[in-house]
């Protein structure tokens, strides 16, 4: 009786991806790094929409554009990521006093769009895409 026999080809390199695919989805960080670059282009633009309505001096726009200026937080622990400022003064963007109504802030409102972008490069870097090219 004739047998009949499977060869798998390539299953060597699937696996390898995989495996680094793996030990990337254990270990966020650099993935939610990855978001920080994101939110300070849409903390920019909309800092550029308001035309300096609510910002005098800069130092919270700084803070939140910029990832090296005094005052930005830029931190990831674990799975979650902080992302701000630690400029005294930026709790009050948007707001006229105490009692009154509340204009729309300055600090940053995650859009659907720049949740998206946020997640499709933490996805990115989990599967390697953006580094390698590789898609599974």
């Amino acid at each position: 009786m004739p047998q009949i026999g499977v060869e798998l080809v390539g299953a060597h390199g699937t696996m390898s991806h995989l495996r680094e695919i793996a030990g990337r989805a254990r270990d966020p960080e650099a993935a939610l790094r990855r978001v920080f670059p994101i939110f300070e282009r849409a903390e920019a633009e909309l800092f550029e929409s308001l035309g300096g309505k609510y910002v005098r001096t800069g130092a919270t726009r700084k803070s939140l554009t910029e990832p090296t200026a005094k005052g930005a937080v830029r931190e990831v622990h674990g799975t979650e990521f902080v992302f701000g400022s630690k400029v005294w003064y930026a709790k009050f963007q948007g707001t006229t006093g105490p009692g009154s109504h509340r204009p729309p802030s300055a600090i940053l409102k995650l859009t659907p769009e720049m949740a998206r972008e946020a997640s499709e490069a933490v996805l990115a870097y989990v599967t390697a895409e953006a580094r390698e090219g590789v898609r599974l």
